[in-house]
């Protein structure tokens, strides 16, 4: 967003994998998943947004932001990760912008799932739909923000 707000080229794509989109932790599965994902606890998150609101940075939530004009984006999350509602709400948002917005939602699986590849057919999967995803778009020209408007 920062740099599409200063004219900056853009990567040809992004890729979120478990996004957490929202520091004020207002999605359902902050509470309906907390007791599912054994890799992410919404202690943490109170902590860091904590930490993040007294330092005042004006890109914490991706949700409160324009999205318009972003690259096409990649998002993947597990069925039972506390960011869940994140990555829908994400992906929502960023198609309400006109953003080309994938979201692929693994089931049984937890935050950042794709650390597991080589242990987890799924991780390994999920690895490779990114690169599939990232060769269809690297030969696309960059564009600077106001091509895109």
């Amino acid at each position: 967003v920062a740099a599409r707000d200063a004219g900056l080229p853009l990567p040809a794509a992004l890729v979120l994998l478990s996004p957490l989109t929202d520091f004020d932790a207002r999605g359902a599965t902050m509470q309906t998943h907390a007791a599912r994902d054994p890799m992410l606890r919404k202690a943490w998150l109170d902590r860091a947004n904590v930490w993040l609101r007294g330092s005042g940075p004006p890109l914490v939530s991706p949700l409160d932001l324009d999205l318009h004009g972003l690259p096409p984006m990649l998002i993947q999350a597990g069925s039972e990760e506390i960011l869940l509602s994140d990555a829908e709400r994400l992906a929502e948002r960023a198609r309400s912008a006109g953003v080309e917005a994938t979201l692929k939602i693994w089931p049984g699986l937890w935050h950042v799932f794709q650390l597991h590849a080589g242990l987890l057919d799924a991780s390994n999967q999920a690895l490779a739909d990114v690169a599939t995803f990232i060769r269809a778009r690297e030969s696309a020209p960059q564009e600077s923000a106001t091509a895109r408007e």
